[in-house]
């Protein structure tokens, strides 16, 4: 079994010369499972993608995901607010007119409402991807005026999530309340826990509720 000093060289060395991340200036600590990233990226989604490639190797059941993120170019902040809301303008999936968009030394604030748990995801992410972007704070409220059909609904996503790729069938349950989703069972990485949640994201959901175990 590959010792813990051996794994995070190796992480390390991965995250160098991945083009997702391409960073020369992250270190990779590991104990007891637990891999910590810090140094910094140039942008948010790059510092995601080191954490998804991190969570990916067998021996790191968690990952502290501590990179700062220092872009290339510095932006002003109305210049970051424009390009945000450039980006959630050209979103088929949001509804621009509900979504206010703030900027603070690179921190993007969104506030608003949203029409489901997805369309607030779908925010956020677009606003990571934007240049000059370093930390995203997502306040937009769900309307709770969007009405769900739980039982139909439960029955949908429970079939979405035996067909999800990289997950077992049966692995994961899900109950419906209200238009809340809380996701059950047990899997054996971490990086599953974040597939099963990405699929229910899409159902437009209020909330969701990730109780899924790893399996010991």
């Amino acid at each position: 079994m590959m010792s813990e000093i051996a794994l995070q060289e190796m992480i390390q060395a991965d995250l160098a010369a991945d083009p997702r991340v391409s960073s020369q200036t992250i270190t990779v600590t590991i104990q007891d499972g637990v891999a910590t990233l810090s140094g910094t990226v140039q942008s948010f989604r790059r510092k995601l993608a080191a954490q998804q490639i991190v969570q990916s190797y067998q021996g790191v059941r968690d990952v502290r995901n501590e990179l700062a993120v220092e872009p290339a170019m510095a932006e002003s902040d109305e210049e970051v607010a424009e390009a945000v809301r450039n980006a959630l303008n050209s979103s088929a999936d949001v509804t621009k007119e509900a979504i206010t968009v703030a900027v603070n030394a690179g921190t993007v604030t969104l506030t608003g409402n949203a029409g489901s748990v997805w369309e607030r995801t779908v925010a956020e992410d677009v606003a990571r991807g934007v240049r000059g972007v370093r930390d995203v704070v997502n306040l937009i409220l769900i309307d709770t005026d969007h009405k769900i059909d739980d039982s139909e609904l439960a029955h949908s996503i429970q079939a979405a999530l035996n067909r999800a790729r990289g997950l077992v069938p049966g692995d994961v349950r899900v109950a419906v309340t209200e238009g809340v989703a809380v996701l059950s069972g047990e899997v054996s990485e971490p990086w599953q826990r974040e597939v099963a949640e990405t699929v229910v994201g899409k159902f437009g959901l209020l909330h969701v509720r990730n109780e899924i175990q790893l399996k010991q």
